[in-house]
């Protein structure tokens, strides 16, 4: 069984089980409390994946067989331009909902729900490096997006 899933699992239980220790909790509210945990995590988890594993995954890796002499040094700068990209973003992002719309800035800076959302999506994508499965579908993107394109002979061998 996969970690993950469980994980998420577990946290929306958790999640329900602190937002029904408040006093005026209602079962439309539970299930928006969850609806929201849920999309937060998944969001989290896709935008944390594209700014931490290129960097904590992929930039070691590229390093190392770039020093063995097995990969182009222009594969080294690219890991950084889709955490740059989306931090970018999300930078620009955060300055115009505040610009143009500060109570959903704040709704999505102190909800609990997408706090919880957010925590658990930094654990997925940690356990993702960890994990046999998750390192299995790292080594396979890498393979695919920096080995073949960058390796320096013209032959894709697979990565020792």
């Amino acid at each position: 069984m996969k970690l993950a899933p469980l994980l998420t699992m577990l946290a929306a239980g958790a999640s329900i089980a602190i937002y029904i220790q408040r006093p005026n909790w209602t079962v439309l509210g539970a299930i928006l409390f969850v609806t929201i945990f849920f999309v937060s995590d998944f969001v989290g988890v896709f935008v944390s994946s594209q700014i931490i594993l290129p960097i904590i995954y992929n930039l070691p890796r590229s390093v190392y067989h770039y020093l063995k002499g097995d990969l182009r040094f222009v594969a080294i700068p690219l890991h950084f331009v889709a955490p740059i990209i989306w931090s970018i973003s999300l930078l620009a992002l955060g300055f115009l909902l505040r610009l143009t719309a500060p109570s959903v800035l704040r709704f999505l800076t102190t909800n609990v729900p997408i706090a919880l959302g957010q925590l658990m999506a930094l654990v997925v994508v940690f356990l993702s490096v960890i994990t046999p499965s998750g390192l299995k579908d790292l080594r396979e993107d890498y393979e695919e997006k920096v080995w073949r394109p960058y390796h320096r002979s013209h032959t894709a061998a697979p990565i020792h």
